[in-house]
């Protein structure tokens, strides 16, 4: 029975699969079919290109109305006029054929030129001046035909190349595909001209690159390089190269390929591209559902943005200025690329190795520790040697004294074995060397903050500088907009000088955070020691753990309650008090004063002791008393000595110095006084500084949610306002305060995670150490006591006991 149930079971599944299967075949094959005849002025990779894009916009947007079958005419169209009018007539005759879509410029002419159409036909990139097609305000007015404008614009295109290099003779060079069949074809190049001031000279492309270079005019200064339909891309890349080889600035027509190639500069238009494609791909929908292609408009708003290959430019010797830099992509752009990558932590390591202010701090400790050595030196045998040689009066020379003529020489000595005011000295500087060492760690965290305050300036102001450029970006699409909205006469010239004047405010501030980030770099390359200009590489933004070295996810649950944050903050006042540099330096500097003290004290009543000895030895007398003393019955005189010797005791008490030593005293007092105040000043501070930089940090973590929650909002009511703006229901100041709003919310969100990181960096240097230079098992033991410390105020009710120390009060103001 089970196997019977099984068999059973399979079989339904069987016949379900099949039954299913065939439904959707049929639900397949019962969608009707719609078939377009793609028709091309020739084979091209470039127009390949473009339908295989339609093509697959098309596919997806009606895979669910209809079956779509593209068909191409048996007619070859063989780049020329008469092949593809065959062409287009074949399609028209075809009753198996729902639509025509179109793409060349000598295509354009040809449907231009027919009287009627008995199917829609679509043109995606069409000049209607230039092809002779009909126009009926943003509409073409003609049965069956659509098409979509926006394919050239020499105007803007000519002023682009010239705001990079200033230029007053220009070559246009195009296909000879593309301006064989078009009404005026040089026209709209010379009235661009006309109105930018300039000469333009038209060169109609040959066999050969070469061929087409020698026809440049000798005295050109700049070269357009127009629609190339038939070259190949071997051949067009030696028609670069020699125009490079020429130093000519160039504008590649043909889009951002061959300025990656050698071209000079280009209006990068890919996402025009997609937006075009998507456009037409509605059109052929529309189309399909019966409505009339006379009725589509026409008009295209471009969002171009400008391309500028730097290594072309610098092949050249064209330098572009910073406003045109400032909304343009460079392609070979080494800034940024190049150097070193530096993280925060390699940053902060590296700055207490190199730093040359730390250097020469310790470089003053190093004298310090021999100003110890210069006291430690009274305590070690001290000697010394002398020698003379005189002449005397022979009158008063005799053998018991001073020869007529005598050399005389000796060694002296002594050994200090105890004084107050030597030992104090000693310890003084003993502790004051201590005192400079604390010091020393003090300015390394300093180094260690204004090195890692500096990358991350240099972080902040590369993110500002990013949204500001894609505020521009935006600005100039609102341009577009405005002209399109002009054009067609939904709004008058004001708006496009408004937005003139954003652009040029846009700029403004791309220039400005382009300056920051210079000066951000030139600080961190100071305090790493580097040359102030020398290029260096940071990690990309999304790659967060590189600027949260020694982070841990563990204290977060501190910075998430009111109660969890204050015992955070009592816990770091506590810790900061125990680690702080500035705490033990000032003690060491106590310690000094009180040696200096007992010395003072000392020197009162008990003397300096030491012992002393040398010697003396006279090699050589000569003259009157020189000889030996007359020899005398009864007496033996030695006469003079030759050698001599001495050795003792001595002590030395300072029994009234005129009270200086008691004055000294009292002001040592006083300065131990000044000392113990400032120790509470600086204990205070430490303090204030934990508890204030902890609020900061709060407040900062807590910041980078919300400006991220205001900046999607901002942004997706620029979204609505734009869209609103474009369909005629919102005006332009709208427009504007919803961009301006969307920029200082995008602003603020970029900037939230490093202002956080710099309070956590404050936060870490107030509690006078840095958690990247800690271990795993620092970090485990830092984490245990802040547990423990956590659980004893829970057991204790209370996040602080009450100061039971009274409030001192300022001596010279007590009464």
């Amino acid at each position: 029975m089970r196997i019977v149930g099984l068999r059973a079971l399979l079989v339904l599944t069987v016949t379900l699969s099949f039954a299913l299967g065939s439904s959707a075949d049929a639900q397949k094959s019962s969608r009707p079919t719609f078939r377009i005849m793609m028709i091309a002025d020739g084979e091209s990779q470039l127009l390949a290109e473009r339908q295989r894009m339609l093509k697959a916009e098309i596919l997806e947007l009606m895979k669910e109305d209809a079956s779509v079958v593209f068909v191409e005419p048996k007619t070859e169209t063989n780049w020329t006029l008469e092949g593809v009018e065959a062409a287009l007539k074949e399609g028209l005759a075809d009753r198996s054929v729902h639509m025509i879509i179109v793409s060349g410029s000598m295509t354009g002419v040809a449907v231009g030129r027919l009287p009627k159409l008995n199917k829609p036909v679509l043109i995606p990139y069409a000049a209607p001046k230039l092809q002779g097609l009909p126009q009926d305000g943003d509409r073409s007015g003609r049965r069956n035909l659509a098409y979509i404008t926006g394919l050239l614009n020499f105007e803007r295109e000519i002023k682009q190349l010239r705001e990079i290099v200033r230029f007053d003779r220009m070559t246009l060079i195009v296909g000879e595909e593309v301006v064989k069949h078009l009404e005026a074809a040089e026209q709209p190049v010379q009235l661009a001209s006309q109105h930018l001031g300039i000469e333009t000279h038209l060169v109609v492309a040959g066999e050969s690159a070469q061929a087409t270079l020698d026809a440049i005019p000798e005295d050109t200064e700049a070269i357009y390089i127009g629609p190339f339909f038939r070259w190949s891309d071997d051949e067009m890349q030696l028609l670069v190269d020699g125009i490079n080889a020429q130093a000519l600035p160039s504008y590649a027509g043909g889009g951002v390929k061959w300025v990656e190639r050698g071209a000079l500069a280009t209006m990068e238009t890919q996402e025009d591209e997609i937006r075009r494609m998507r456009r037409a791909a509605i059109f052929v929908q529309r189309i399909w559902m019966g409505e009339p292609a006379r009725s589509f408009r026409i008009s295209f708003e471009q969002r171009p943005v400008l391309v500028i290959n730097m290594a072309t430019a610098k092949a050249i010797g064209t330098w572009p200025r910073f406003a045109v830099m400032a909304e343009a992509r460079m392609i070979n752009d080494q800034s940024g690329t190049r150097g070193p990558l530096i993280t925060l932590e390699s940053a902060m390591r590296d700055a207490v190795r190199v730093n040359l202010d730390l250097m020469a701090q310790g470089l003053e400790i190093d004298a310090s520790y021999e100003g110890v050595k210069v006291s430690r030196g009274a305590w070690l045998p001290q000697a010394g040697a002398d020698g003379n040689f005189l002449i005397n009066d022979p009158a008063v020379s005799n053998s018991f004294g001073q020869a007529q003529r005598q050399f005389t020489w000796g060694i002296g000595g002594s050994q200090l074995l105890y004084s107050p005011q030597g030992h104090a000295d000693l310890r003084f500087r003993r502790d004051t060397y201590w005192s400079t060492e604390h010091d020393y760690i003090a300015a390394r965290l300093d180094t260690m903050l204004e090195s890692g305050e500096a990358y991350l300036n240099v972080l902040r102001a590369k993110n500002t500088e990013r949204v500001n450029r894609d505020n521009l970006k935006l600005t100039r699409k609102n341009l577009s907009l405005a002209e399109t909205r002009n054009t067609i006469g939904v709004a008058g010239r004001e708006e496009v000088f408004r937005w003139q004047t954003q652009i040029a405010e846009s700029r403004s501030s791309v220039i400005g955070a382009s300056a920051t980030r210079n000066r951000a770099e030139i600080d961190l390359n100071r305090i790493l020691n580097r040359p102030l200009e020398a290029p260096f590489r940071v990690p990309p933004p999304e790659d967060v753990r590189a600027v949260t070295p020694g982070s841990d996810p563990r204290l977060t649950k501190y910075l998430e309650d009111p109660w969890s944050f204050r015992v955070f903050r009592e816990f770091m006042a506590k810790e900061a008090l125990l680690n702080s540099p500035e705490i033990r330096s000032i003690d060491s500097t106590i310690s000094a004063r009180d040696e200096l003290l007992k010395g003072e004290r000392r020197q009162l009543g008990i003397p300096d002791i030491a012992v002393i000895g040398g010697f003396t030895h006279v090699p050589y007398a000569g003259g009157a008393g020189a000889e030996p003393p007359p020899a005398t019955s009864g007496f033996d005189f030695p006469g003079r000595q030759t050698f001599t010797w001495n050795v003792g005791a001595q002590a030395t008490l300072t029994l009234f110095d005129g009270t200086s030593n008691y004055a000294r005293i009292r002001r040592t007092f006083r300065e131990l006084d000044r000392l113990h105040t400032d120790r509470a000043v600086i204990a205070q501070r430490l303090e204030q500084n934990v508890r204030s930089a902890l609020h900061q940090a709060g407040f900062s973590y807590a910041n980078i949610e919300l400006t991220r929650d205001a900046a999607e909002a901002s942004a997706r009511n620029l979204e609505l306002v734009t869209d609103l703006y474009q369909r005629g229901a919102a005006d332009i100041i709208q427009l504007v305060d919803a961009q301006n709003q969307a920029l200082g919310a995008a602003l603020a969100a970029a900037n939230a995670l490093y202002d956080f990181l710099i309070d956590a960096l404050r936060v870490q240097r107030a509690a006078g150490a840095f958690s990247l230079e800690g271990t795993q098992e620092y970090r485990d033991d830092f984490i245990k006591r802040i547990d423990a410390f956590t659980a004893a105020k829970k057991r204790q009710g209370q996040t602080s006991q009450p100061t039971t120390e009274p409030t001192r009060v300022n001596p010279r103001e007590h009464n």
